[in-house]
């Protein structure tokens, strides 16, 4: 059985330079989803598991790298599926990512965003938890930089900040009449205290989402 989520870096096979197919047998059956409660109809990938991945794939490439071609490609496939009008441009960069790798690490780059992906979709089931996600791969990956005094908040500290920054009288406030509730990050880095917002926020009135306004810059 394929797995719940396969993704195709490049629409234009015919550019593309060769891959090796990946025969069927490779995937395994899903385990059965035993957690109670739980309504996802894949199993939940684990970070350690998609960190063991990539320092697997990223065996003779630079690791910081790998992880930012990873995500960049994962970005490129997405964008293509539903933005069609810049799709050559794209596809452009994408193939000069991809050249890089040889058809092994291709198909790992596609594996591993693949687990990703699922990790931050499962979070719209009841079981999900809303996590920085993407930020707790980036630092398990030592990919942080000392030397620039880059050093990034805890989750849980940020939803901390968040929560006695916004309570339930400030987000009614500012989202009565049609309102909106704007956050401006000067320093937001990977965005946790932005995430930590939403979470917070979103206790207090349901589809915020509509009624949210970020600003962010990165130092």
């Amino acid at each position: 059985m394929a797995p719940f989520f396969f993704f195709d870096f490049t629409l234009d096979k015919s550019a593309m330079p060769p891959v090796e197919e990946i025969p069927e047998q490779v995937f395994k059956e899903p385990e059965p989803i035993t957690e109670r409660n739980n309504l996802c109809p894949y199993p939940i990938p684990k970070i350690d598991d998609i960190v063991k991945d990539i320092e697997k794939a990223a065996y003779a490439v630079d690791t910081s790298k790998f992880v930012s071609d990873l995500f960049e490609c994962g970005a490129i496939a997405i964008s293509n599926a539903v933005d069609l009008a810049q799709k050559d441009k794209r596809e452009e960069r994408y193939l000069h990512i991809i050249r890089g790798y040889k058809p092994d690490q291709q198909k790992k780059l596609a594996e591993i965003f693949a687990k990703v992906y699922a990790l931050l979709a499962s979070v719209v089931y009841d079981n999900g938890r809303f996590n920085d996600n993407l930020g707790e791969i980036f630092m398990r990956c030592n990919l942080g930089n000392k030397t620039a005094g880059q050093f990034f908040t805890p989750y849980h500290i940020s939803e901390f900040m968040a929560r006695v920054t916004i309570d339930e009288t400030l987000v009614k406030e500012k989202t009565a009449d049609d309102g909106i509730l704007a956050i401006n990050d000067p320093c937001c880095g990977g965005g946790r205290y932005d995430y930590g917002c939403t979470r917070s926020s979103a206790q207090f009135r349901r589809q915020l989402c509509q009624k949210l306004f970020y600003r962010g810059k990165r130092h």
